[in-house]
């Protein structure tokens, strides 16, 4: 039953991040090699940040929007606080 709250859950979160505009992008390997290289460059960055700064680096995208103090630490990428 936990099994498929959580599953729920996740499937209402992802229609509501798809309706917003934002777009999903897929991990790839240029992806999880640049995370792996910013993962070694900052010591305590989590996983999953590296992750999010990875893909755009990437992407070449142009801002990071987010209240995680570990992308205001990189030089890689250009955030914006929420």
């Amino acid at each position: 039953m936990y099994q498929r709250i959580g599953r729920d859950t996740a499937d209402i979160e992802v229609k509501a991040i798809e309706s917003s505009g934002f777009k999903i992008i897929n991990l790839d390997a240029d992806i999880a090699k640049t995370a792996a290289i910013l993962r070694c460059r900052y010591h305590n960055l989590p996983t999953a940040d590296a992750v999010i700064a990875a893909t755009s680096i990437e992407q070449k995208s142009c801002v990071v929007v987010s209240d995680d103090e570990h992308f205001s630490k990189m030089k890689e990428i250009k955030t914006e606080w929420i």
